[in-house]
């Protein structure tokens, strides 16, 4: 599951394209084939993903692993290895203890001198173990290079039936060529990225100008914002996309260039108003035209969750703009959290709303109030509902 949600990830916010049903068939509607799938299923299947540890192996250390380290890892390579020596002389330490506290049942002061002598050395242990890293070096939950390997084409999408290998490869239904030259040894992710970003790739740049243009205006160009495919919506100006996907790749993939290209326009400059009155030019283009599409005037839009916010706070005069430090979370040898019992912490802040703390699996308690999206899915629209609880916070949270 975890290699699928990347390749789907993957294909809907950089390529606007859905990739997930070609796990099984061909695409039904889009030029995907499965040897397409299973060939960018390659590239994931030889990255190696940190787990953050469960509860089955919570005898076995916190079985937290794969973490990256923030540092270069030839700097602490050194670090690294006098960690390691420490973790395999506390191993069999803390196994012959609680091997002679088991024995020790029935003696109460001998239990009590080997329990005290025991979670030191548990402690440290889960300090020396965390994440695969030494203590002091900073980590990080992010991917990196695992073994190679082409994966086999899964028969109707089940991994207990394989089908002939596919090389690893980018999709080859874009116009582009798939092949890649990947270098011995590694995953092939860079040489994906390179390809995925690349100036002659007809669709990325398409789909992240449309993404700036739906965050200004409301909504995009192309209204299904992250998909493209025959299933999606027809772009209503698509000249102006083109115009604006090159103008992107020339300026050297410059978001602050699309940026201020659209806030200098006239067309994000008019007014919202509308004149309604039966003769007026703003009736005809509304008959003519209800949903906007040809942007006769500016449609007003709500505020965002983190924009609410922080205007709250800029007006109050309490809006701090430089950047947090890290969050206060626990020390280390406190955490107990595991796959069924979550984290769930959450912290007052008076940053900008984009650094507050987000979790996949816990809904933060301001933001998923104000239809913030799901952290744990990609979100092209946002929900704009309108309920009580709204008011109400408004009205009386202390926050306000």
């Amino acid at each position: 599951l975890t290699i699928e949600d990347a390749i789907e990830t993957t294909g809907r916010a950089f390529l606007g394209m859905t990739f997930r049903c070609a796990r099984c068939h061909d695409h039904k509607y889009d030029p995907v084939s499965k040897e397409d799938y299973y060939g960018l299923y390659g590239f994931f299947a030889s990255t190696r993903f940190p787990y953050a540890g469960s509860e089955e192996f919570a005898s076995k250390d916190f079985g937290r692993s794969g973490f990256v380290p923030l540092v270069p890892e030839a700097d602490i390579a050194g670090a690294i290895a006098d960690n390691r020596r420490h973790i395999e002389q506390l191993r069999p330490e803390i196994a012959r203890l609680k091997k002679e506290l088991e024995s020790a049942r029935t003696n109460a002061v001998l239990k009590a001198e080997l329990e005290r002598t025991l979670k030191p050395l548990q402690l440290e242990l889960k300090r020396r173990d965390r994440f695969g890293a030494p203590p002091d070096v900073p980590v990080a939950y992010a991917v990196a290079e695992d073994k190679p390997t082409d994966q086999f084409i899964q028969v109707r999408g089940e991994p207990a039936d394989p089908g002939p290998v596919v090389p690893r490869r980018a999709p080859c239904s874009l116009g582009l060529s798939g092949e890649l030259t990947i270098p011995a040894g590694t995953s092939g992710r860079l040489q994906l990225a390179d390809w995925i970003a690349s100036p002659a790739n007809p669709l990325t740049a398409r789909v992240l100008v449309n993404r700036i243009w739906q965050h200004h205006f409301g909504k995009g160009l192309v209204h299904s914002a992250s998909n493209f495919g025959r299933r999606g919506d027809l772009p209503t100006h698509p000249e102006l996309l083109d115009y604006l996907a090159r103008h992107f790749v020339t300026q050297g993939w410059s978001v602050k260039s699309v940026q201020r290209l659209l806030l200098h326009s006239s067309t994000w400059q008019q007014a919202s108003r509308v004149d309604t009155a039966a003769d007026s030019d703003s009736a005809r283009a509304l008959a003519l035209d209800p949903a906007n599409d040809l942007y006769s005037h500016f449609e007003r839009q709500r505020l965002d969750a983190e924009t609410i916010r922080d205007a709250a706070m800029s007006v109050a005069g309490t809006l701090r703009l430089d950047r947090p430090g890290p969050h206060p979370f626990p020390q280390f040898e406190d955490w107990a959290w595991t796959q069924h019992n979550h984290f769930k912490a959450d912290y007052e802040s008076s940053h900008r709303s984009v650094y507050l703390m987000r979790q996949r699996l816990q809904r933060h308690p301001y933001l998923a109030l104000f239809d913030a999206p799901d952290a744990n899915i990609s979100t092209d629209v946002r929900n704009a509902s309108t309920v009580p609880l709204q008011a109400l916070y408004l009205m009386n949270h202390p926050f306000i």
